[in-house]
């Protein structure tokens, strides 16, 4: 059984068990400045956007049209946009699309860390999974949420996001991007303590994300995925 899985961390949860039909799956990417850092030869944004059109093209490759995605930013700008305050939605709600895909790719990092704040993106997004445009009540809800280590000093409430988590049954994914030492203390910090008892929720490092969505696109696509996804043109066939 493919489980997702933090080192060190007894906390696992199989693979397709939230991408049942009728599920939301909802992107997160972090696009402040700091994304624009580079780790074996790619930017953490470059990491992240890798990531998420390879989640995309699997969910697109199961052909299901209840399952619907949606893709959102934060990190470059403080303003309510879209409804939602520090959040672009930049892919609305609907059946994944090779336009999705190349949304994902022509993401850019921020010029500033102003506007970084992600505990308010993670409100905003909660907010947002709740509202009529995101699904049935009844719907499973995924969110792979991006962000780096450390967060700004003015930290949210641990147990009112825990309630949020809860009340909106949302199943939440934290993505964490940065130096390895760094993204495993999460297990110890805001964010484990956030997850901590919350049904269907986890940390999982870039390296660990990356290698169970190339399991299971080469299980759907029947080859290799390439490196650059986007750059491939039999990908725009589907």
């Amino acid at each position: 059984m493919t489980c997702w899985s933090v080192p060190g961390s007894p906390r696992t949860m199989t693979w397709d068990a939230d991408l049942h039909p009728r599920t939301l799956v909802a992107f997160v990417v972090d696009v402040s400045e700091q994304m624009s850092i580079k780790e074996n030869e790619r930017t953490y944004l470059e990491q992240c956007q890798h990531f998420v059109s390879l989640r995309i093209l699997e969910i697109m490759l199961r052909g299901l049209s209840t399952i619907k995605v949606c893709v959102c930013t934060y990190g470059d700008y403080h303003d309510e946009k879209d409804g939602f305050a520090g959040l672009r939605i930049l892919c609305r709600t609907a059946r994944p699309t090779t336009d999705m895909l190349r949304a994902v790719h022509d993401l850019r990092p921020a010029t500033s860390t102003a506007a970084y704040e992600p505990t308010l993106a993670l409100s905003s997004t909660l907010d947002m999974m709740a509202t009529k445009d995101h699904g049935e009540p009844s719907w499973a809800k995924v969110v792979y949420f991006a962000t780096r280590p450390g967060l700004p000093e003015n930290r949210a409430d641990v147990e009112v996001f825990r309630t949020q988590l809860i009340d909106t049954r949302v199943h939440l994914r934290v993505l964490a991007y940065g130096p390895s030492s760094d993204v495993y203390s999460l297990k110890n910090a805001f964010w484990q303590r956030l997850i901590q008892d919350v049904p269907g929720s986890t940390i999982v490092s870039p390296e660990e994300a990356m290698r169970l969505v190339r399991e299971q696109v080469l299980r759907c696509f029947g080859r290799p995925v390439p490196r650059d996804i986007i750059g491939a043109r039999d990908i725009f066939r589907i």
